[in-house]
C-alpha cells in the first residue's frame, strides 16, 4: 500500500494535487497553500538559524584560538622582559625601554580581559550603565589629557595625534556613564592609531542639532575593505579581529554607544583611512549658531560633481543630506522620477542618480536612462529577490542598494560608480 508520505515524493507532485483540488475544492486549496506556504517560510527560517548557529560556533572557536594566542604573547613580553631586567650589564636605556614593553603588554592584557568580562556581560543581558551629569567639556578635556599625558607616538615620524574641540561646546550637559563613555572615544582613538603608520589620527565634534551631539574619530590608515564594512561591529568577526585584537573592542563600543542613546557607523576607504561617527543625547537644546561646527575633512572628494537625487520621504532626505554633507557633492532634489524626467530631457546633465524605486519611478527611469548617459542608483524597500534586482537593471539602473541603508554603503557605492 502506497503511503502519502510516498505519494508526495516532490513539489512537483504537491502541486499537480492542488490543481486537482482547485478544481474540486478552491476555498480548501487555498488554506492548503496558505499552510504550506507557511510551513515552507518556518523550514526556511529555520535553515538560516541553524546557519548563523553554525557562524556563530566558528566565530567563537576562531575567537578562543586568537584570544590564549594574544595572552601568551603579552605574557610572553611580560615574563621575557623583566627577567631580562636582572641583567646587571643592561644599559639605562635598555632599562627604560625594557619596562615600557612591560608597562604596554601589561595594559593590553588587562584591556583584553576587561573586554572579555564586558562582552560576556552583554551577551547575558548583565552589562549595566550608571549615568550621572557632567560638563561636556570637562568630559573631553580628561580624555585629552590622557593622550596628551600618557601617549608617546615616538614611533611614528609621520603621524600627528589632533584633537577637535571648539570651546562653544564646553558647557553643554551631558547625562552619561563617564567611564564607558571614555571607553568608546579610547577604542576609537586606539585603534586609529593602531593601524596608522602616517598622516594623522584625528578625534573630536563633528556637529549637533536638537538635543544631539555627533563625536568622530578619524585617521589615514589602512581603512577596510567594503565587503567586512557590515562585520566590523560584530562580537567575534574575523576582520573586526585584525582591526582590534579579538575582535571585542568596537562590538562593546556599539553596545555602549546604543546604550547609552546614540548610534554608531563607520566610513572607510581601504588603503585611504577610516572615520567612525557616534552621537550622544544632550540634555538641552543646541542653540542655533552651535550648529554651524566646521565640517569634518570627508574620506571623499566629490565637489565637481553633482548628483540628481529623487525622493519624496522627508526622513530619507535629512538621512542623505547628512551622509553626503561633508563630500562636496552637489545634490539637486525631485519628488518624482518623471519630475527628474523632465530635467534630463530638456538637456541638463549630472554625475550620478539616486532614485527611490517605486513602480512610478520604474518607468521614469527608463526614460531617463534612454535620454541620457547617466549612471543610476536605484534604492529599494521591497528588493528581496533576484527578479526585483533584474527588473530594476532592465530599467537601466547600474546598481540597487536595499534598505535599511548603511552610509558607508551607500557612500562606496557612489564612489567606485564616480570612479
Amino acid at each position: 500500500m502506497t503511503s502519502k508520505k510516498d505519494g508526495i515524493e516532490s513539489n512537483g507532485n504537491v502541486q499537480e494535487l492542488l490543481d486537482k483540488l482547485r478544481q474540486t475544492e478552491p476555498e480548501l486549496c487555498s488554506e492548503l497553500e496558505s499552510y504550506i506556504n507557511e510551513l515552507a517560510e518556518e523550514h526556511n527560517q529555520l535553515i538560516r538559524e541553524k546557519e548563523r548557529a553554525e557562524e556563530s560556533d566558528t566565530m567563537k572557536s576562531s575567537f578562543f584560538a586568537n584570544m590564549s594566542h594574544d595572552i601568551r604573547i603579552q605574557l610572553n613580553s611580560i615574563i621575557g622582559f623583566s627577567d631580562l631586567l636582572a641583567d646587571r650589564d643592561l644599559t639605562q636605556t635598555e632599562r627604560e625601554e625594557f619596562i615600557e614593553m612591560i608597562n604596554k603588554n601589561c595594559q593590553e592584557l588587562v584591556t583584553l580581559i576587561d573586554n572579555i568580562i564586558d562582552i560576556s556581560k552583554i551577551e547575558i543581558g548583565q552589562f549595566y550603565l550608571k549615568k550621572e551629569p557632567c560638563l561636556l567639556g570637562d568630559l573631553m578635556n580628561d580624555i585629552i589629557d590622557t593622550y596628551r599625558r600618557a601617549h608617546r607616538l615616538g614611533d611614528y615620524d609621520e603621524l600627528s595625534l589632533q584633537f577637535d574641540f571648539p570651546s562653544k561646546y564646553a558647557d553643554l550637559k551631558i547625562s552619561t556613564d563617564i567611564s564607558r563613555f571614555k571607553q568608546v572615544c579610547t577604542t576609537l582613538i586606539g585603534n586609529s592609531l593602531k593601524y596608522t603608520q602616517k598622516g594623522y589620527v584625528r578625534f573630536g565634534v563633528s556637529r549637533a542639532w536638537g538635543k544631539t551631539i555627533e563625536f568622530y574619530a578619524q585617521d589615514t590608515g589602512m581603512g577596510i575593505p567594503e565587503s567586512e564594512l557590515h562585520t566590523i561591529f560584530t562580537s567575534y568577526s574575523k576582520y573586526a579581529g585584525d582591526y582590534n585584537e579579538t575582535g571585542l573592542g568596537l562590538s562593546i563600543c556599539k553596545s555602549i554607544v546604543e546604550m547609552l542613546g546614540g548610534k554608531i557607523h563607520l566610513v572607510s576607504i581601504f588603503g585611504k583611512g577610516s572615520t567612525f561617527y557616534f552621537t550622544h543625547p544632550l540634555e538641552c537644546e543646541v542653540p542655533e549658531e552651535f550648529k554651524n561646527q566646521r565640517e569634518v575633512k570627508s574620506l571623499f572628494d566629490w565637489k565637481s560633481r553633482k548628483m540628481v537625487i529623487v525622493n519624496n520621504v522627508e526622513q530619507d532626505k535629512r538621512f542623505l543630506k547628512h551622509v553626503l554633507a561633508n563630500t562636496g557633492i552637489e545634490f539637486i532634489w525631485f519628488k518624482t522620477g518623471a519630475e527628474a524626467l523632465e530635467y534630463f530631457e530638456a538637456g541638463n546633465v549630472a554625475d550620478i542618480v539616486l532614485i527611490e524605486m517605486s513602480s512610478s519611478n520604474l518607468d521614469a527611469t527608463r526614460r531617463i536612462h534612454r535620454a541620457s548617459p547617466v549612471p543610476i542608483i536605484a534604492l529599494s524597500a521591497d528588493s528581496k529577490s533576484d527578479e526585483d534586482r533584474i527588473q530594476v537593471r532592465r530599467s537601466g539602473c547600474v546598481e540597487l542598494i536595499a534598505k535599511p541603508l548603511l552610509p558607508s554603503t551607500l557612500l562606496m557605492t557612489i564612489d567606485k560608480i564616480l570612479k
